[in-house]
């Protein structure tokens, strides 16, 4: 009788356990979950910064080639008074 009761709360015990380390594990599958999905929302938003970027680059360049053709002329036209 005793070893029955002994046997029933050590079965308990080893129950609540098992319920904490599958809470504990279900825990750190939401926080794994949640930093995949910052990590993801911080990539879109570096990726959308990255073609920004690209495009003003490219617009820069533009710029600065037109600026440098127009600088070209204006001392073309200079030399020539």
């Amino acid at each position: 009788m005793l070893f029955s009761c002994i046997c029933d709360v050590l079965v308990q015990v080893e129950h609540v356990q098992v319920c904490d380390v599958l809470v504990q594990a279900e825990r750190e599958k939401i926080e794994s979950e949640e930093l995949v999905t910052k990590a993801s929302v911080e990539m879109t938003s570096l990726d959308r910064s990255l073609v920004r970027l690209e495009a003003e680059n490219f617009e820069l360049r533009q710029l600065v080639q037109t600026l440098q053709a127009r600088l070209s002329q204006v001392e073309n036209d200079h030399t020539h008074r």
